[in-house]
Order: C-alpha cells, then sequence, then structure tokens
C-alpha cells in the first residue's frame, strides 16, 4: 500500500500505483468494516467484467445495467442514482469506487473499480434466499432491499424519530427494567433494560466480561441512569468541534482496524454551541470491560452508527470516547 503524500488523509493506491481508496480515514473504516461483515451468518457475492456486446447501448435493458457503463465513475454515479431513487443510503466512508451500506438486518459493498463485484451479508435466512437471486440485477437488487426497508419500518413504533435529540429523552424510568428478576436474557445474547415496545435498549451479554447473574445488579443500576448519561452525550454533540482544515484530526495509536484521534489535540476550545439535533438513538450498550461500558447509537435517517464510551469510577460516570475522539478528560464540560 503507498500514500500519495505526507497529508492529512492521502490517497491509497497499491504498489502498482492503481487507486484503492480516496483518503486513508475512509481506507481504515473500509477495512473495519470487512472485520464487521464477517460477524453475519449469511453471506453472498457476485462479479463479472464490463459489458463487452458490440450494440450494447441499443439493447433495451442496458438503461438498467451497470456492466455496460465503459468507466468507474459512469459506473458509480449509476450505483449511486439507483440506490438514491430506491432510498438506499451510503455509509459515508465510501468512495468513487466503493458503494458500502448497513442497517441493523444487512450489510453489503460494491466495487466498480475494475468491473463489477457485490456482496452481501445478513442473518436472516428468508433475507439472505431473496437476495441471492437479485445481487446482480438492477433495479431489482435495491427495489427489493426498499421494499424489505418499508416493511420493517412499519412494525416499528411511530415514536422512534419522535425520541431523535431532545434532552431527558429518556427521562421516564417506568420504561425501563429495574427489577433484578424481570431481567430476562433473549437468544440473541442480549438482556432488554427498556422493551421493544418502549425505548428498545439492549445490554449486549456474549461479550460481557462476567456472566449474567454477576452484572445483573449493575444493569438494573445503569437503566435509571441511561437518561443522564445521554443527555451527556447531547451536550457533547452541541458544544464540541473538531478543528477545522484537516488541524483536528491527530491521529493516536490504534489497533488495527480502528481510527482514533485525540481530543486535548483535536477539538477547538469553546466554540459556539451547535443547536442542530442529533439524529441517533441509543440502541445498544456493550459491557466488555469492567467499570466501562459503551452506548451503540443508530441513526435514524441514514446507514450511520457510533459508539460512546464511560469510564465508571468512583461511583461516577465520565466520558471517555465519542465516535473516534478518544482521551476525552474527567472535566471537559469546564
Amino acid at each position: 500500500m503507498n500514500l500519495s503524500a505526507a497529508v492529512d488523509n492521502p490517497t491509497v493506491t497499491n504498489i502498482q500505483n492503481t487507486y484503492v481508496v480516496e483518503s486513508f480515514e475512509k481506507y481504515l473504516f473500509q477495512m473495519a468494516f470487512c472485520m464487521y461483515e464477517s460477524s453475519f451468518t449469511y453471506s453472498e457475492s457476485t462479479s463479472s467484467s464490463v459489458c463487452s456486446h458490440p450494440e450494447k447501448n441499443k439493447k433495451e435493458n442496458c438503461g438498467t445495467c451497470p456492466y455496460y457503463r465503459d468507466t468507474v465513475e459512469e459506473r458509480m454515479d449509476f450505483i449511486n442514482q439507483m440506490a438514491e431513487s430506491y432510498g438506499i443510503k451510503k455509509a459515508w466512508f465510501s468512495d468513487q469506487a466503493h458503494f458500502f451500506c448497513y442497517n441493523a438486518s444487512y450489510a453489503f459493498e460494491i466495487n466498480v473499480g475494475e468491473g463489477y463485484s457485490a456482496h452481501f451479508y445478513c442473518d436472516d435466512n428468508e433475507l439472505w434466499k431473496q437476495v441471492r437471486s437479485l445481487l446482480g440485477v438492477f433495479p431489482n437488487f435495491f427495489s427489493y432491499l426498499s421494499s424489505f426497508e418499508n416493511e420493517r419500518d412499519g412494525k416499528e413504533s411511530g415514536d422512534m424519530y419522535e425520541r431523535c435529540a431532545s434532552f431527558n429523552r429518556y427521562g421516564d424510568l417506568s420504561k425501563f427494567i429495574t427489577d433484578l428478576d424481570l431481567l430476562q436474557a433473549t437468544g440473541d445474547g442480549g438482556v432488554y433494560i427498556s422493551n421493544e415496545d418502549n425505548y428498545d435498549i439492549a445490554v449486549y451479554l456474549e461479550t460481557c466480561y462476567a456472566s449474567f447473574d454477576e452484572v445483573k445488579p449493575f444493569i438494573v443500576f445503569l437503566a435509571t441512569q441511561i437518561c443522564e448519561l445521554d443527555n451527556a452525550v447531547q451536550r457533547f454533540h452541541r458544544k464540541k468541534r473538531i478543528k477545522k482544515n484537516g488541524r483536528g484530526y491527530v491521529s493516536l495509536p490504534s489497533p488495527t482496524g480502528t481510527y482514533r484521534i485525540d481530543y486535548s489535540q483535536s477539538m477547538e476550545d469553546n466554540p459556539a454551541p451547535q443547536e442542530e439535533k442529533s439524529d441517533f438513538i441509543l440502541a445498544y450498550i456493550y459491557m466488555e470491560e469492567k467499570n466501562q461500558i459503551s452506548f451503540n447509537y443508530w441513526c435514524t435517517t441514514e446507514n450511520s452508527e457510533f459508539d460512546v464510551v464511560f469510564e465508571y469510577k468512583e461511583n461516577k460516570f465520565f466520558m471517555r470516547s465519542y465516535g473516534i475522539i478518544d482521551n476525552i478528560p474527567d472535566n471537559w464540560e469546564e
């Protein structure tokens, strides 16, 4: 792998100087996405070279076929337009040759760098069976995913978007399970602390540092703290800014597949408050280390998510990271 220049976000190329990814930041997130894809139960792939039919532009179905487009730009424009027309949102780390998309039900990527290839991942056997025959067929693939999303969204409570970003949005303690005896582990490795009909928040147990019985008391205590912790997340969103012009992305040593920036070197001092509301809602809580919890937030308007990590010490919670922003100090609000 080669980098184009010693700048904050260089283009990534291979040893033959062939384009790989348009920025190093996106390259890191694309590598992390590949690791994420391996967690799904079912997968399907397809690939094809560019169509070489001599009369391809005259064929009736060429308008809905990405294979006849000769350049990377033309093929990606086709994919973007087709996805947008069916309401399929691409992930922010997509680039001029790679289209990434993921949500709670599936993940897929489309690569148009050399011809065309697509890879789809999910845990739903029925969804997988349907997509297998559609993965290389347009516009059917996007059309099916769009109808699948509409059907799924219709089953969800209508107040999901109303929960987006107002303080104390998780303030009704009666909607949380605070009785030890009522906590029930689910078949997918989680335990709801607020049922699907209420706030729909679960603690993920499969990667928990201790057994379910051992952490039950802390889970019940945590349920009583969700509202204030979420308020802190929203205050951070409104008050904090990364320095402009690339000066704020001061990276930290990170494990393979992750990217972190340092809070003290990357954030503006006392920026003007941002009144824009967050489009994210709390979905999962992870307890992979003792005295540390991670809030997993899902976006309600596009395929995006991020984590917020809190440390529990001296009977208090302290925010330690917000998305890629790490090393947040105890007194960040002062």
